[in-house]
Order: structure tokens, then C-alpha cells, then sequence
């Protein structure tokens, strides 16, 4: 056989050659069955890299291994591809050589810290992960396992500077001192944009002392600033309505609502969400580590309520399991009525803190990087926080000018980025919602009339 100009020798025996494509052959049997969305993989990966792995053909031009690069080669465009001649085997070693050629690269396993330190360190080159051959849910599914430690909390100051109408940005993310009612807040927050997912820890219209916290004194929590146990049954169901309806208005079709509720009102949440004119997908039941106050049962869940803002599809990143996410309507996370040496931390910011890992995982089920997570009622900033770590861009509501600044101290402490104040600006009026008056008095007064819900009211737990 003679040698040309594009023949790299290598060894005695091995010669890699650039072959013609369209004068190669496939084998007659496939052995193995491949991903419908491998070829398309295989493809990115040879755009990117170029052609690094040669095929092998024999003696009579049959591709012996690499029967997806020719193909993908071919769908490319490709005239071309560097192949090793392997015309020293005998036809019988042919064969057994794509046996062994496939079976031998099932003999490892992938290690997760070692493949998640690979990935982290190429996102800060800015690396599209996706041409790495792996999914984007396997890739979150990695990367999340080693961002689920907890940052240390910051403790929530008497007093605060902040002022309503404060808008500030940290990295990706956008927090503001306002009111989830007033659809001008709401508007200046998003400023434009649609929500991508929204999750909202919701205040439960039950007081803070007696029922969620037993603190007294210079330790006790202030009750939150609406929805505090001074609601009756229907302004709190017109106050569900109000938020439900803000938030359709503000995430895009097929984005996932997702909002936090105790047994006494999940009734109202999730017949204010359909009023709203939201899907109703699911009902979720967060069981906590240890109970937390009660009657005749102490509570040791919360629910929470999926709903889907109409007109499109949800993104699902969960696929049953497919890439290692199994998830169901049941989450098992730690809560903060037992006693972790955080849980006095945690507590000190907020009477009612959510675990940041359970909200992190709430992102990857329904969202891609950069997407926009909306939070109505931002409290102690842990939206924000999983935000960052799940790679996605939040955008927080808050009433309370303290939360607000321990939030905003909580993202510097977890991330060393500071927040910058932004100019305050009045949204035009062309550019406001068109919603109605959306105070729960307000919507209460046309209801009293029409309203037709289960004869429950608010009440504390005894």
C-alpha cells in the first residue's frame, strides 16, 4: 500500500488517512441502538471541537467503528474525515473489533464531584455546558448536589434605611422595597420582563405570635405587613385573588406558579388561582423534619399549589427521572421547628423561613439557565439565593424595608457582590397595568354578594 501526503503513520501497522465519505460503506448489522438526540449531540460536538476522533474503516472501506460521526459528518456537509485504515485485520478480528469497541467504554462510571468541578470551572469561561454532550437537566442535576450547602444567615436589624419604592440590582438579580398589590411596584420591577417560574412563600392570614412563633420580648418576630390574622375569609381570598391575578399578568404563557399554604386556606388559594384564570396542575405537600405548633395534630407540612399561567406548554426539566431528578408531590426537606444549630440563624431573619435547597430544586424542575424567577413575597431573600445557585435571574418583591436589607446583606455574604440602589423612575402611564383596584378591601366589597366558598374562616390555631 502506498503512502500519501495525507496519511499519518502511527506505529507499523496503523495509518490515518482522510477518506472520501461518499465512498464508505456501513456496516449490514447495527449492534447497538442510539438516543433519538445523540446524532444531534455528535453533530454540536464536531462543530465545535472539529473531527478529534477518527473513524475505523477495513480494507474494503466498511466502517468498522464510528458509524454516528460519518453520519453526522455526512449531515454537515462534510466531503471528508480523518479515518485509521485497518487493513491488518483479519475480517474475523473486524468483527469481534466492534464488539469490544462498544463494550468496553460500558466499564466506567461518571464521578459526580470531579465531572461537577469540570463543569463549574467552565461556566466561569463562559462555556455553553450543552456542548458537552450532556443534557441540561443532568448538567443541574450535578451541579446542584454541590451547591446545596447553606449559607449563613443574616440577622434582621430593628430598623432599616431603605425606603419604599427602593429598587435595587445584585449580579442578575433585581430586588424592590414595595407593595405585590400595586401593579405600578410590580411593573417598575419587572420592567418589562416576563417571568420564566414564580414562587411564593405567601402570608398565611394567621398571626405571628402564638401560632408561628412563641417568641416574647427584644426576640419576638413583628407580624408581617398584610395577611397577619386581620383578614376575614373573603378579603383573604380577594387578597389571594389580587396576587394570583398580578402574577398571571406578570410570567409568560406556560410559566409555572408555584405558591406556599397552610391546610386552613389552601382552599381559598387554589380557588382564587382558578379564578385568576390559572391552570391548576398540582398540589404539593412539603413534610417537615420535625412538628411545629398545633392543636390536637401539630403541623408538620405545608402545601403548596402548582398552577400554570395559560396559553402554552410548562417546561419540564424533571422528564420522570430521565437525568437523575426524582421528584414527586411529596417533598422531604428540613424545616426550622426542631432544633440545627442554623435554626436560631434562620429564625433570626425570618419567622417563617423556607429551605433554600427545597427552593433551588422548585427552579431546576421547571426552568433553563438565565431564566427570570419571580417572588412576590420575598421575605428573607432565599428565592434570590437559589436563584444564584441554580444560575437563574431572580426578581423579588418586598414589603418590609428590614427583610429587604437583610436580603440584599444575605446575597453580598453568600456571593461577595454588592447591590447598587438604581434611580427611582415612574412607570408611564402607558406602560402600567390595567388591572383594578387590586386591595383585598377593595375586591371584598364586590364580592360579599357572589361569593360562593366552603363556610371556613380564618382563625388561629388553638
Amino acid at each position: 500500500m502506498r503512502n500519501t501526503a495525507t496519511d499519518v503513520i502511527v506505529g507499523a501497522k496503523i495509518i490515518v488517512r482522510a477518506v472520501i465519505l461518499a465512498n464508505l460503506t456501513l456496516p449490514n448489522r447495527r449492534l447497538r441502538k442510539h438516543a433519538m438526540d445523540k446524532l444531534g449531540k455528535i453533530e454540536a460536538s464536531i462543530k465545535e471541537f472539529g473531527f478529534l476522533v477518527p473513524l475505523v474503516v477495513d480494507r474494503d472501506q466498511q466502517i468498522v467503528v464510528g458509524e454516528l460521526r460519518y453520519q453526522a459528518a455526512l449531515n454537515l456537509g462534510m466531503k471528508t474525515a480523518p479515518a485509521v485504515l485497518a487493513h491488518h485485520l483479519t475480517p474475523a478480528q473486524v468483527r469481534a473489533y466492534r464488539i469490544a469497541d462498544n463494550k468496553l467504554a460500558e466499564g466506567s462510571v461518571w464521578l459526580p464531584d470531579a465531572l461537577g468541578d469540570e463543569f463549574k470551572h467552565l461556566l466561569t469561561l463562559d462555556f455553553d455546558l450543552d456542548k458537552t454532550g450532556f443534557g441540561p437537566a443532568a448538567i443541574e442535576g450535578i451541579l446542584s448536589k454541590q451547591l446545596a450547602g447553606e449559607n449563613a444567615p443574616v440577622r434582621v436589624a430593628e430598623a432599616s434605611h431603605l425606603r419604599r419604592r427602593d429598587l435595587f440590582s445584585a449580579a442578575s438579580h433585581w430586588v424592590m422595597c414595595g407593595d405585590s398589590l400595586i401593579a405600578e411596584d410590580v411593573d417598575r420591577l419587572m420592567r418589562g420582563e416576563k417571568a420564566d417560574f414564580s414562587i411564593n412563600d405567601l402570608p398565611y392570614n394567621a398571626k405571628i405570635e402564638g401560632n408561628v412563633s412563641t417568641r416574647k420580648g427584644a426576640s419576638a418576630h413583628r407580624e408581617f405587613e398584610m395577611a397577619s390574622g386581620e383578614m376575614t375569609g373573603v378579603e383573604f381570598y380577594a387578597f389571594l385573588l389580587a396576587v394570583m391575578e398580578m402574577l398571571k399578568r406578570h410570567c409568560r404563557s406556560g410559566a409555572i406558579i408555584e405558591a406556599f399554604m397552610d391546610w386552613r386556606n389552601v382552599h381559598r388559594l387554589i380557588a382564587a388561582a382558578e379564578a385568576a384564570g390559572l391552570d391548576y396542575l398540582n398540589l404539593i405537600c412539603w413534610v417537615k423534619n420535625a412538628a411545629g405548633m398545633g392543636s390536637l395534630f401539630r403541623s408538620q407540612h405545608e402545601l403548596v399549589g402548582v398552577f400554570r399561567a395559560p396559553g402554552a406548554a410548562h417546561t419540564n426539566r424533571v422528564q420522570l427521572g430521565k437525568h437523575g431528578r426524582q421528584r414527586t408531590n411529596v417533598w422531604a426537606y428540613d424545616g426550622y421547628s426542631g432544633f440545627g444549630s442554623e435554626r436560631k440563624k434562620d429564625l433570626d431573619r425570618h419567622p417563617t423561613p423556607k429551605n433554600v435547597q427545597m427552593i433551588q430544586d422548585a427552579i431546576l424542575d421547571v426552568t433553563g439557565k438565565g431564566d427570570i424567577v419571580l417572588d412576590l413575597f420575598g421575605g428573607g431573600g432565599t428565592t434570590m439565593i437559589a436563584a444564584e445557585r441554580a444560575g437563574r435571574s431572580s426578581r423579588l418583591m418586598e414589603i418590609d424595608p428590614r427583610y429587604c436589607e437583610a436580603t440584599l446583606r444575605r446575597f453580598q455574604e453568600e456571593t461577595g457582590q454588592a447591590a447598587r440602589r438604581q434611580a427611582y423612575r415612574s412607570v408611564s402611564s402607558s406602560y402600567r397595568t390595567s388591572l383594578r383596584d387590586l386591595r383585598p378591601q377593595s375586591l371584598a366589597r364586590h364580592m360579599q354578594d357572589t361569593l360562593t366558598l366552603p363556610a371556613v374562616d380564618a382563625h388561629p390555631v388553638r
